[in-house]
């Protein structure tokens, strides 16, 4: 979504409500985009990691192994 500044002095609620449903807005000024407003990235809890990952799909082996290595490259390049 895009608006101007007046647009923004006007509805800032509306804006605010658009951002706080998940969407982005670029902020413009005479056609030039001046800023973005987005929402606040939030972080998982542990608990809804563990259930996101206990209801996923299991990985294939090659998928296991590759994942595996690729923590292994990272711990080994710390």
């Amino acid at each position: 979504m895009r608006a101007t500044l007046t647009q923004l002095r006007r509805k800032t609620s509306e804006i605010l409500l658009c951002i706080q449903s998940g969407k982005g807005v670029e902020i413009t000024n005479h056609g030039r985009v001046i800023a973005e407003l987005r929402p606040r990235f939030r972080g998982m809890s542990g608990a809804e990691f563990a259930r996101l990952w206990r209801n996923s799909p299991r990985l294939d082996a090659e998928t296991a192994a590759e994942v595996l290595a690729n923590v292994r490259a990272t711990e080994a390049a710390e």
